[in-house]
């Protein structure tokens, strides 16, 4: 899905984003806007704060079956791999 969205933006993957992207820009607008109005997340671009939010985390589920067998005694629980990402979030965004 990824090889067809970055190789053809046209093409049903892309399309399918683009048809979507209104909506989820509505989802996260109504959950991350109110906290950069009340000065509690940095005032950056919205789908800047979305990247940070989302990307390594569906990366690493993206990731996470290849790596899994050679990497098994290693990877984390993906309840923690939320909660490390989630304070990564808050470490890059939140306003100090």
């Amino acid at each position: 899905m990824l090889a067809d969205a970055f190789g053809r933006s046209d093409g049903p993957t892309g399309r399918s984003l683009l048809a979507w992207a209104p909506r989820l820009m509505r989802v996260f607008q109504t959950l991350l806007v109110p906290h950069v109005r009340a000065g509690r997340l940095r005032p950056l671009p919205l789908p800047l704060l979305i990247q940070l939010l989302i990307s390594p985390l569906v990366t690493h589920l993206l990731l996470r079956p290849v790596l899994e067998p050679a990497l098994a005694a290693s990877m984390p629980e993906v309840e923690q791999v939320r909660a490390e990402f989630s304070a990564a979030f808050l470490r890059a965004a939140a306003m100090e």
